[in-house]
């Protein structure tokens, strides 16, 4: 195992993503930064251009509470390495496997924070273009977000970032031009699998109607808001993933208001 990165000294071998492993270290400071290394196949030019990339986007002072910052970049002999604060969190993959689904409210708050998070990001034409349930950490009450603008910075050399069903868009398994609405897309299927506990097998009308009865929601409206977000056209697609959490808050509480009224 490698002793260091750049200035960062590495603890020990947190994971492994689809691109390299990952690794806790500690910066000169003494603070603990998590080390992404990109094991891709690119000619030294173009690990630094990889490397340039990175640091345009922590030029981008994405400092907003529900995104992990990358803090540096640099190249390392055949590799690139991105560092990012420390969040001593768990992935949302592991909150689900360890707790089951959320209730309706406690799902909904999760993803509206994840949204604004991505709104964020949008605002500065950031994206996430590969959102997975190991890109969402989770603690009792908060949400962050790992590697935004990632595959972005990763295509502008050349390199395919990895879309992994059944969480990324249409258009990124296609390899087809995206944009935020791709994250949109990634959001509602998140949501699906936090209100039920099963990974979303379908898109659009399909998925919406898999949807299993969620107590105190309009059921109408909430399939609604799942065939738009889930839909394989992006142009159907909710414009943001804040827009399709406010369908869902809709949902519920017209869900809630219906119930009252016929008490």
């Amino acid at each position: 195992m490698r002793n260091a990165f750049g200035p960062f000294a590495v603890l020990y071998q947190l994971g492994a993503g689809m691109l390299g492993p990952i690794f806790l270290a500690r910066d000169p400071e003494g603070r603990l930064v998590t080390i992404k290394v990109f094991q891709v196949n690119l000619p030294p030019h173009d690990q630094h251009r990889l490397a340039s990339s990175f640091e345009q986007l922590i030029g981008r002072s994405l400092l907003h509470p529900g995104i992990v910052p990358p803090i540096a970049s640099g190249t390392d002999g055949v590799t690139t390495y991105l560092a990012r604060a420390f969040v001593a969190a768990d992935s949302l993959d592991v909150v689900l496997r360890r707790g089951g689904p959320r209730s309706a409210r406690h799902a909904m708050a999760l993803s509206t924070q994840l949204a604004h998070a991505l709104g964020f990001g949008a605002a500065a034409a950031v994206y996430h273009g590969g959102l997975h349930p190991r890109d969402v950490l989770v603690s009792t009450d908060h949400v962050w977000v790992n590697d935004l603008g990632v595959c972005q910075a990763l295509e502008q050399v050349g390199v395919a970032p990895p879309a992994r069903r059944p969480h990324a868009a249409p258009e990124r398994l296609e390899a087809a031009p995206w944009d935020m609405r791709a994250d949109t897309y990634s959001v509602a299927a998140l949501t699906y699998e936090m209100l039920t506990g099963h990974r979303v097998l379908a898109s659009g009308q399909t998925a919406a109607a898999a949807l299993p009865a969620v107590p105190g929601a309009d059921m109408v409206a909430l399939r609604a808001a799942f065939r738009r977000g889930l839909a394989r056209d992006a142009r159907v697609r909710f414009a943001s993933a804040l827009d399709f959490v406010r369908a869902l808050h809709h949902a519920c509480v017209a869900g809630t208001a219906m119930a009252v009224k016929h008490v």
